[in-house]
């Protein structure tokens, strides 16, 4: 395969979905690397821009996948690149096509240093940009990029100063999802209300806000959500611990008591996991907080077992939106309080009633109380909710007019331009 103009790298987000569309394709890893790939894009993972599909258009383009480990073993095949592993073969694969452009679709999807070691090394002139909506775990990682690409204004006004060149493009809808997945009758909905996505993470990003308001929302019997969960021991460990605290013949000051003996052996002994337990020490002491970036009980798959439904992915995501009348939309604290995320235009685009949060820089791209619903805190939103259920022909108006405006304002044909205009100034 010839030099490329642009590599985009890119990742999976779930590789048990990857691993069941193998199941049950049987052979599909002997078919070429665009064959598999296609194939996974067309199953489960069609969320994010194309923007593979429009550069082809103009440059010489191709995106690698991280996460699928059989198509890129294919990759390396067509490629004649045998190393010993993966990271070296992806280098080495840089290095042939010696490309103008690499495209990081996220901080995590490969390691920019070993990047920038390729290129002094061998003395490259490519250029690289990253694709960020969610603060990165090292700031000064941001200066290693030759552009930063940021997804909402309160990023690029707090990390402008470390990078060497910034631009702001907003999240936008999918057009090809409207190929695959037609439009519901609003009237024709089952699902009244529903959420689709994560809850709690102990990972960087969190969603703490969400995680409370999903909890008195369900526990209010307002919403059946489809949600992903980090249950890993700790998160089960403190549902567990929540469930002891309730009990009238133990307190939560015995409980702190002896986690603090335990972390003190750990971090004695064993020099590990006492981090771990002065978190559920905290949390213990804050079961009852009313402030959400306290209160914890554990995941939500265990505390409403009955009423916590499984996680949706890829085209099954859409197809759940798409049969609800109102999608609910709460940004992750990382976010700055800024409208931003790329749920905003997955729920208008599939012409749901948008009910998200009433943050500043909403109205740069929907007029609120018109185009979509806004809440400004736990209170407001289930005032909206029970209002909505009970005036669904204002719901309906509201779906419609979101639908219009992000399919005038807000498609990835509409956002394209604005990478395009900013790769000709590169290449």
């Amino acid at each position: 395969m010839k030099k490329k103009d642009i590599i985009i790298l890119s990742t999976f987000f779930d590789k048990n979905l990857i691993n069941d569309i193998y199941h049950l394709h049987q052979g599909l890893e002997e078919k070429s690397y665009l064959s598999q790939i296609e194939l996974i894009n067309n199953k489960n993972y069609f969320s994010r821009i194309n923007l593979n599909k429009f550069f082809l258009n103009h440059y010489d383009c191709f995106e690698i996948f991280l996460g699928a480990d059989k198509a890129l073993n294919k990759l390396f095949y067509e490629e004649n690149i045998s190393c010993s592993g993966f990271e070296e073969s992806l280098l080495k694969l840089i290095e042939k096509w010696n490309p103008k452009i690499i495209i990081f679709r996220d901080i995590g999807v490969f390691s920019i240093d070993k990047i920038c070691d390729l290129k002094k090394k061998l003395k490259l002139k490519f250029k690289t940009i990253l694709l960020n909506g969610f603060p990165i775990r090292n700031f000064s990682d941001y200066s290693k990029f030759d552009v930063v690409i940021f997804r909402n204004p309160w990023l690029i006004n707090k990390f402008k100063y470390l990078c060497k060149e910034t631009k702001l493009i907003y999240h936008c809808f999918n057009s090809d999802i409207l190929k695959k997945i037609k439009l519901n009758e609003f009237d024709n909905k089952e699902n009244l209300i529903s959420f689709d996505g994560s809850s709690f993470s102990d990972g960087f990003y969190g969603h703490k806000k969400r995680y409370f308001y999903l909890y008195y929302l369900i526990n209010q019997k307002l919403i059946r959500p489809n949600i992903y969960e980090n249950n890993n021991f700790y998160h089960k460990l403190t549902y567990y611990l929540y469930l002891i605290s309730k009990s009238s013949k133990v307190t939560n000051k015995s409980i702190v008591i002896i986690m603090k003996m335990i972390a003190g052996f750990n971090k004695i002994l064993f020099k590990k996991y006492y981090k771990k337990i002065e978190e559920l020490i905290y949390t213990v002491n804050n079961f009852s907080s009313d402030d959400y970036n306290k209160f914890y009980r554990g995941p939500l798959t265990l505390n409403f077992k009955n009423y916590v439904q499984d996680p949706n992915f890829g085209v099954e995501y859409y197809q759940n939106i798409n049969n609800s009348k109102i999608s609910l939309n709460i940004h992750a604290e990382s976010m700055g309080n800024t409208a931003a995320n790329i749920r905003l235009f997955e729920i208008t685009g599939m012409q749901s009633c948008l009910l998200t949060e009433d943050f500043e820089n909403l109205s740069d791209l929907f007029e609120k109380d018109h185009e979509v619903i806004t809440y400004k805190n736990y209170d407001e939103l289930s005032e909206k909710i029970t209002f909505l259920k009970q005036n669904s022909s204002i719901a309906k108006q509201i779906s419609e007019n979101g639908h219009k405006k992000v399919l005038k304002y807000h498609t990835d044909k509409i956002r394209f331009p604005e990478y395009l205009s900013l790769v000709k100034k590169i290449i």
